[in-house]
C-alpha cells in the first residue's frame, strides 16, 4: 500500500474511521438488504456473491460476504458499474472500538484482505490500547 498524488487511480482506497462503545461487526446477518438473493457465479476469492433480484433500484448492486466465518467479519456492497468506474466499499471492525469503511475499485476485491491489513496496520500504529479502568 502506498499513498498516491491527488488524481485519479484504480489503486485507490478511500478509508473513512469510526469508533463506538462496543465491537460493531459488520456481519451479513446485519448487513445484508432483506430482498438479496444467493449468486454463486459472482464468488470469487472466498467473497460469497448476492444480488437484489426485486428491487429496480438495486439490480446493479453486488453484496459479498465470507464464504466462510472470518475474523474479522465483514461485509461488501459494490456499486453498478459508472462508466469505467464500478465502486466497492467495505464495513469492517477493526478492533479497539474501531470501524471502517473501505472504498475501492471492483478489481480489488481479490485483495480485500491485504487491504484490510494494511489499514490495521496503519491505524493501530496511531492507537495506545483501550483499558476499561
Amino acid at each position: 500500500m502506498k499513498a498516491v498524488p491527488d488524481r485519479a487511480s484504480d489503486e485507490r482506497i478511500g478509508v473513512i474511521l469510526t469508533a463506538n462503545e462496543g465491537a460493531l461487526v459488520a456481519a451479513k446477518a446485519h448487513m445484508l438488504p432483506g430482498a438479496v438473493s444467493r449468486e454463486p457465479s459472482l464468488d470469487h476469492d472466498g467473497l460469497c456473491g448476492y444480488v437484489d433480484k426485486v428491487h429496480v433500484v438495486w439490480k446493479d448492486y453486488q453484496y459479498y460476504v465470507p464464504c466462510q466465518p472470518s475474523d474479522p467479519d465483514f461485509f461488501i456492497d459494490c456499486f453498478g458499474p459508472w462508466g469505467t468506474r464500478h465502486r466497492c466499499t467495505q464495513y469492517v471492525f477493526l478492533g479497539q472500538r474501531i470501524n471502517a469503511s473501505l472504498s475501492y475499485q471492483h478489481q480489488l476485491l481479490k485483495r480485500h484482505e491485504n487491504i484490510v491489513e494494511a489499514v490495521q496496520k496503519l491505524v493501530f500504529s496511531f492507537v495506545r490500547p483501550i483499558t476499561d479502568d
